[in-house]
């Protein structure tokens, strides 16, 4: 009967408690709930990125950086070109330019690429000629390592990711300079053959760099290509080459054009945010500033908060932030399945909504640099490379006729396999005869076919940008002119 009663008093106690607390008592209940409520969104979100993770591996692409560097490939040190690239580039890097070098070296210097077509003023030649005395040493073992087949940069693969240096991949820009240079010089002294191997391995360059997943490293890549493929056009429009050296160019820049390294690159940067959200949640708070450049807010007190300090408080927010960003980096992926106009819309599209991402999504919103103008380039590179496939099998066409073809058509199947295809708009590569010769070209960003306006023959100044993209091949009679400043 005692016990009774007591519990009864206990009961009357927790009830007479609320009827005392009502406010309190809803609030706590309110809590209760809340935390119930955002467990229930935690489990649902950890869900929702632990499918996407799941997804991504079953379609073989990587989510960790393991996944990354399992990927990469395997090269052994003695058939890897990058490495002994990387050594004589490092020396190449060092040579002392003085102002005078510098105004007068084309590619490494200051100096503004002539006319296709035009020689060097004897000044721009005398500086070449020193610098190759200089890189003298580096170049046989570079041309030597472009023998190879592959290569790849050693990445110290490390969280966090976004924090990986990478100052190899500008060493191999530089070493396209150099070889852009070295091809110049030859064509200069009228010696094709040699300006030919120098070409081919202009081309190889690239390879040194096949399976980074980098964006940068893309980047990186196309300048690379696109060096190279001007050197191939003027050095047909000053000494000329033959057809065996023409269809070794073709062949090569053929294999290239279906390269998938700017997929791979966005791989690889979808990795990087991966491993960085999940960085995030384990390091100090204010390790967020690193990426933002910020230290966060502050209280009315004037008391600083660090941004992931609040941002961390509940698993939930880093888990809807990864998966925010995970869902954006496939929809990015998925834009860039073929080098069209339409990716670039695809990509911008998806770009366009991270502003509409909830704020709490901090990493999404901070980590996303712009995509759009890299697949421009993309593309870009790629029509590029189809017209000057296009532009070489003319060159072969008129070596072995005496003229130049009427149409692209006329190049098939003997020089080309199919009229290229304008990846900005999907319709043939424009061709025209002038009186100076042919040209060839893509519409380029803006879609719209601005007459093959290429600016090949015009002196390059910095306000001037031109709205095609393309090639030009002299008549042989207006090839290797005397050197001027610009056309008359």
């Amino acid at each position: 009967m005692h016990d009774s009663h007591g519990q009864e008093s206990q009961r009357r106690g927790v009830l007479g408690w609320i009827a005392a607390h009502p406010k309190t008592s809803i609030s706590l209940c309110l809590l209760l709930l809340l935390i119930s409520v955002t467990v229930l969104f935690d489990r649902a979100a950890q869900g929702r990125v632990a499918r996407q993770i799941a997804a991504l591996r079953a379609a073989g692409m990587p989510a960790t950086l393991e996944d990354l560097q399992a990927a990469m490939p395997d090269v052994p040190d003695d058939q890897n070109m990058t490495i002994p690239i990387l050594e004589q580039a490092r020396m190449l890097e060092a040579i002392k330019l003085t102002e005078d070098h510098l105004r007068q070296l084309p590619y490494i210097g200051l100096v503004h690429s002539t006319p296709s077509g035009r020689r060097w003023p004897a000044e721009q030649i005398e500086a070449a000629r020193w610098y190759l005395d200089q890189a003298s040493d580096a170049l046989p073992i570079i041309h030597e390592a472009l023998k190879l087949e592959r290569g790849r940069v050693d990445v110290q693969w490390k969280s966090p990711a976004f924090n990986i240096p990478l100052p190899e991949v500008f060493y191999i820009r530089h070493v396209a300079k150099v070889l852009a240079l070295e091809s110049a010089v030859a064509a200069e002294d009228g010696n094709a053959r040699r300006a030919a191997e120098i070409l081919l391995d202009s081309c190889r360059l690239e390879r040194s760099l096949d399976g980074e997943p980098f964006v940068i490293t893309a980047m990186v890549r196309m300048a690379v290509h696109a060096l190279a493929c001007d050197r191939i056009e003027r050095t047909i429009n000053l000494c000329g080459l033959s057809d065996a050296s023409l269809q070794r160019l073709q062949t090569e820049l053929r294999g290239q054009e279906g390269a998938d390294y700017y997929k791979q690159a966005l791989f690889g940067e979808r990795v990087i945010f991966i491993d960085t959200v999940r960085w995030l949640q384990s390091a100090p708070a204010g390790s967020m500033s690193g990426i933002t450049g910020g230290g966060g807010f502050s209280t009315s007190s004037g008391f600083p908060i660090p941004v992931d300090a609040v941002w961390k408080f509940l698993p939930i927010l880093p888990r809807l932030d990864e998966a925010a960003g995970i869902r954006f980096y496939n929809d990015l992926i998925q834009a860039v399945e073929d080098p069209d106009a339409a990716s670039i819309q695809r990509v911008k599209t998806a770009e366009s909504l991270i502003t509409t991402l909830p704020i709490y999504c901090l990493v999404t919103r901070i980590m996303m640099p712009s995509f759009s103008r890299g697949t421009e380039v993309w593309v870009r590179s790629v029509g590029q490379n189809r017209a000057l496939q296009a532009a070489i099998a003319c060159e072969r066409y008129r070596l072995a006729t005496g003229g130049w073809p009427e149409a692209l058509d006329a190049l098939v199947p003997d020089y080309l396999a199919a009229v290229p295809v304008d990846p900005f708009d999907g319709k043939p590569m424009r061709y025209a005869q002038t009186d100076e010769g042919i040209k060839i070209w893509t519409i380029s960003e803006n879609l719209i076919d601005d007459g093959g306006d290429i600016g090949r023959l015009t002196v390059r100044r910095n306000s001037y940008r031109p709205k095609d993209a393309g090639w030009v091949l002299l008549n042989p009679d207006l090839r290797n002119r005397p050197a001027e400043t610009e056309d008359k």
